[in-house]
């Protein structure tokens, strides 16, 4: 028998002792039997031992319990099987087994330490194994896309966040290179909601060096990044129509001067002003007048093609620029337009109350010449707009070189 063996009397002398004991308390035979156990092999019966030996004795049936010996340096599961004079015992040294179970109990409860702090965390912490299957998902991560650890454990990432592969592929290749990446992703909540993500990721290596999983953690910049867009949007765009402003209309009138420059191609702006738009706005009130303004962007973007740009610099002042082809077709192409516009100006305009009629006057430039610039060319469109509100209500003009002459000698 491998697990040493000992009897008791009543008295807890020992009547008999196996090799494996002899063997484990280093005693002889002959030396220990018809000892009390406590003389026999000092420092072993301790307390705990002791009550267990007890309770199986009144109990009068087999029992089974771990214990340690007096001195607390040895740990033994102990099987008793009492008798009508004593009692047998097996017994085994445990006290590896008892060292590496305290071990692992404290690993683990360092583990589950670890994890509920990585739960309290904002962000969301998640691994990835190297195909990108997901193996860590923190309450951070539920949180933020709405899947429970259950379900988003062992699922693709790329899939989980409904991002596009290539995204995955451009990280990994960079972290396999530089070990660590960071960027803003475009991912989606679990109900299909799309969140701005600012992830930080890291490459994990096992011992030997090869890739081994993919941490990140991932910040939701979802809100920050919609003020952002606000704030630029009121930088560009008119408060009251939306359109775009002076600084986005200038902005992308040098891009299409740029462009009509290198590419050989004719560009054209109309400037457009409301007649008696300041009789309207004092004797209804401003209300009335940011009404009329408002109506007013809306006909004029419905009039305009889709890639011409509507703006509103200021008053009742509005812009519109054409990119064409050719000198023929910009001409064409402007003259439609203005045409359109002032027609449909002509309507009548519901504002709250009101019924309200306005007429405009359209100025038209064609660019680029040689020297112009981004104010040339919106200084042309302005004065040949002010020669159509010379003709009188609802009127175009198309600046030409006679006007060129008077506009070099006002400038």
């Amino acid at each position: 028998i491998s697990d040493c063996f000992i009897s008791l009397d009543v008295a807890l002398r020992l009547v008999y002792l196996n090799d494996a004991a002899c063997g484990e308390f280093g005693v002889e035979r002959g030396a220990a039997l018809r000892t009390s156990i406590v003389d026999a092999i000092p420092d072993f019966l301790s307390p705990a031992m002791f009550s267990g030996l007890q309770t199986a004795s009144v109990r009068a049936s087999a029992s089974l319990f771990e214990a340690p010996d007096l001195r607390q340096e040895r740990w033994y599961e102990m099987r008793c099987f009492p008798r009508p004079h004593g009692m047998s015992i097996y017994f085994r040294n445990i006290t590896e087994s008892i060292s590496s179970r305290r071990k692992l109990n404290a690993a683990q409860k360092r583990l589950s330490e670890q994890a509920e702090l990585l739960d309290k965390a904002q962000d969301a912490i998640i691994v990835a194994d190297m195909d990108d299957r997901i193996v860590y998902w923190n309450k951070g991560a539920e949180r933020l896309y709405g899947w429970n650890a259950h379900d988003a454990t062992g699922r693709i990432a790329a899939e989980v966040f409904a991002t596009a592969s290539t995204d995955v592929t451009a990280s990994a290749e960079f972290m396999l290179a530089h070990v660590e990446w960071s960027g803003e992703l475009s991912h989606f909540h679990r109900d299909g909601t799309r969140l701005s993500v600012e992830s930080r990721r890291t490459l994990v290596r096992a011992e030997d060096g090869a890739p081994r999983a993919v941490l990140a953690i991932n910040t939701d910049i979802t809100n920050r990044k919609a003020a952002e867009a606000r704030v630029e949007h009121l930088a560009f765009y008119d408060v009251l129509t939306d359109l775009p402003n002076r600084l986005l209309l200038r902005e992308r009138l040098a891009r299409s001067l740029t462009a009509a420059r290198g590419q050989g191609h004719v560009g054209a702006l109309l400037s457009i002003d409301l007649d008696d738009f300041k009789t309207i706005n004092d004797t209804l009130g401003h209300a009335i007048g940011d009404l009329l303004l408002t109506q007013v962007g809306r006909r004029l973007t419905a009039c305009a093609r889709g890639d011409a740009t509507v703006a509103r610099i200021g008053g009742d002042e509005f812009v519109v620029l054409l990119e064409c082809s050719s000198s023929d077709a910009a001409t064409r192409s402007a003259q439609t337009l203005a045409g359109a516009m002032l027609e449909a100006l002509c309507a009548p305009f519901q504002l709250a109350n009101y019924e309200c009629t306005s007429t405009a006057a359209i100025g038209i430039t064609f660019f680029p010449e040689s020297t112009d610039s981004v104010d040339t060319v919106l200084k042309r469109a302005e004065f040949a707009m002010s020669c159509a509100k010379a003709q009188g209500r609802n009127a175009m003009c198309l600046f030409d070189t006679a006007m060129q002459t008077v506009a070099a000698l006002r400038a």
